[in-house]
């Protein structure tokens, strides 16, 4: 067995030191993982015994320190040190800690973690004064996760082969606890497509599901995996000899299906495996007894048994594996492949595979094939994804209603979970919200489908739907062309219902656009079919108010920097008028409540920030509080000016004012600034 040590792959021992500037290697020079922390100039106080009473602590992220002689929690040592600490380590003897880090990586094709070594100590340099050091000192081992399993190799190039199990390494901070998702993601993506493994499939299957959980896939974490992947459970001893010669010694085209004896058929299928992101070859052989699933591991070649039909089969090429029905003559498939073939294709003799595996296995399979083509086809997607195991379930039973009511789910778009729904046509929330089963069928529908699950904060609740009981029985009345319109305005508007009373249960009314917000007060759950595109409106404009009112805390520092820089060459008076710059974005808000046209709600506080426009305020000098003209400039010219309701300037003496202030700024005027009868 040839074995690859790292003497024979670059880096090599000697060419990649532990400090030098390689991506995802911890260097002391540069950050590590973006934003995240530094393992070796983390914000980590360092405690130094120095008597039986007093500390030193130490902090490297500032080079602070303090003698004490009390213990103290990690805020009182973030006050202490002037750096925010989040971790205390204390040095039992002597002025040295050494600390060890452990660093996950792909080198060639071997997934390494490499153990480093780094010291931290003192030196007293007199009776108050101390002097610390930090630093790398080696690596000291390597732990080689490769085809032929686990080695562990030193920095002398000897290596020893060892099992998972028998690792410990709790001394070591692992510095994958600290990585962000793109860098478990890059990870996870260079040991799918670079790195060998003993099982990878399921290494791969186990570490996906972990990945999307949000857990961490560390050492210890891939240890136990690599563990149990390890373990070869495969029940040879029940697999029928004819089966076992043909694996070991046949190789069948791809995508057919081969009569091998009288009782006796295989199918040949291509699966791709979302998990290592290839193509593998799946094998189902169906003798008199039962069927048998192979799948052919992509790393060994070699053939593994799986339980049939509880494996993942989502990707088998569903439904488009098509067989001769006469192939299963004399098999346990041949009356599964009878109905299949009678109800799915009735003008031909071919049958789909995925619908075959589903109408033997599963007795609500076949029920459904007889009721609903549509109906059938989500059924089909929880067997294979699943969701539905329990075979000797009928399809009522999965449902929730009688064989009578199913022909209620006519027009409805079926829910993919079908197992909620049953539970959910069981509940007796529903029963006493919704006790017409034909209205109870529309209500759970209408919540199972508009659940975001990737996106918990947007989901439909239940309170929500009970609250919404009479619309929802209305909307039920309506056509069906109509009804699929209105239940998504309907609930798009309960979704922005929700966040719009959460806001104002936490709205403080110092919140710019406070007042214009509680302007639209309560907002109905309920309410007549025809008026749901009219609230769904008005929630709307709701909705912009509330973004723009926190975008609004963003700008005015922008806003107060602008006046700081620019109100002394922009600001213009003549004793008896003033032109002002706004102090910030509350101000702009608040002219725009006096004179009551849009400069506090449009986008024209985002534009003053941004620089885009400047907004200027005429006031009269002996009522210099008082809004009077709001003027928009742009581009080097006047393009707005207006007074309370969008009303123009009908004072001339106003008129003479703003053309000095333009001529004095070197402004052209490009809008109306008087009108002797305002229009």
């Amino acid at each position: 067995m040839d074995i690859s040590l790292f003497a024979d792959i670059k880096p090599t021992w000697e060419i990649v030191a532990f400090d030098e500037e390689i991506d995802r290697i911890p260097s002391s020079g540069r950050s590590y993982f973006y934003n995240k922390q530094n393992p070796l100039d983390d914000r980590v106080a360092i405690c130094f015994s120095l008597s039986w009473r007093k500390n030193l602590f130490y902090a490297r992220l500032t080079d602070t320190y303090a003698i004490v002689e009390d213990n103290y929690n990690d805020e009182e040592l973030s006050e202490l040190l002037h750096c925010d600490i989040t971790h205390c380590y204390y040095v039992k003897d002597g002025r040295t800690c050494e600390r060890h880090f452990l660093h996950a990586m792909v080198i060639g094709e071997n997934l390494v973690f490499r153990r480093f070594r780094t010291k931290i100590s003192y030196a007293v340099i007199d009776d108050n004064t101390y002097k610390f050091t930090a630093f790398p000192v080696k690596e000291v081992c390597r732990y080689v996760f490769g085809e032929y399993g686990l080695i562990i190799e030193k920095p002398d190039m000897s290596y020893v082969f060892s099992t998972a199990d028998k690792l410990s390494l709790d001394d070591v901070y692992d510095t994958l606890q600290d990585a962000g998702r793109e860098q478990l993601s890059a990870l996870y993506r260079n040991i799918v497509k670079y790195v060998k493994l003993q099982r990878k499939e399921d290494i791969l299957r186990t570490l996906n599901r972990m990945r999307k959980s949000k857990h961490r896939f560390g050492f210890d974490l891939f240890k136990t995996i690599y563990i149990k992947a390890d373990e070869h459970y495969e029940a040879e001893d029940e697999i029928p000899k004819a089966i076992r010669h043909d694996l070991d010694t046949r190789n069948h085209r791809l995508n057919t299906a081969v009569r091998i004896d009288k009782q006796l058929t295989v199918v040949n299928c291509i699966r791709f495996n979302k998990h290592s992101k290839t193509n593998e070859q799946v094998r189902i052989y169906f003798d008199s007894k039962r069927p048998y699933l192979f799948i052919k591991n992509f790393v060994t070649g070699e053939w593994h048994a799986e339980e049939f039909l509880y494996t993942e089969l989502s990707d088998l090429e569903r439904p488009g594996r098509i067989i001769e029905k006469d192939l299963f003559d004399g098999t346990c498939m041949e009356h599964s492949a009878q109905v299949a073939a009678k109800l799915w294709e009735p003008r031909c003799n071919r049958v789909s595979l995925a619908v075959l595996l589903a109408v033997s296995g599963f007795l609500c399979a076949e029920q459904a094939l007889k009721t609903d083509k549509r109906l059938f086809d989500v059924l089909l997607r929880n067997i294979y994804d699943g969701l539905i195991k329990d075979r000797e379930k009928t399809l009522p039973e999965i449902l929730g209603i009688t064989g009578h009511q199913i022909k209620y789910l006519d027009n409805i778009s079926i829910p993919e979970d079908l197992k909620q729904f049953g539970k959910c046509m069981r509940d007796s929330d529903f029963i006493e919200h919704f006790p017409d089963v034909k209205k109870r069928i529309f209500a759970v529908v209408f919540y199972l489908n508009h659940r975001v699950h990737w996106q918990g904060a947007n989901d439909l609740t239940r309170e929500e739907v009970f609250a919404s009981a009479r619309t929802l029985n209305s909307i039920e009345r309506t056509r069906p062309g109509k009804r699929g319109l209105m239940l998504n305005e309907y609930f798009d508007y309960l979704t922005m219902y929700s966040k719009y009373r959460t806001y104002l249960d936490e709205m403080d009314e110092s919140v710019p656009l406070a007042r214009e917000i509680r302007a639209f007060g309560e907002m109905p759950v309920n309410m007549k079919p025809s008026r749901i595109h009219d609230y769904h409106d008005k929630m709307s404009r709701i909705t912009g108010l509330i973004k723009r009112a926190d975008q609004i805390v963003n700008y005015t520092a922008m806003i107060e920097q602008r006046k700081k820089e620019e109100a002394r060459s922009r600001e213009y008076s003549n004793g008896q008028y003033s032109i002002l710059m706004p102090k910030n974005a509350e101000e702009i808000i608040e002219e725009g409540r006096c004179l009551q046209h849009c400069v506090g709600v449009a986008g024209y506080i985002e534009a003053m920030a941004a620089k885009r426009c400047t907004i200027l305020f005429l006031r009269d000098n002996k009522r210099i509080e008082e809004p009077l003209i709001t003027i928009e400039e742009r581009d080097g010219a006047i393009r707005q000016c207006y007074g309370k309701k969008d009303t123009l300037n009908t004072d001339a003496h106003i008129r003479d004012f703003i053309q000095e202030y333009a001529a004095d700024h070197d402004l052209r005027i490009e809008t109306v600034i008087y009108s002797e009868t305002e229009k």
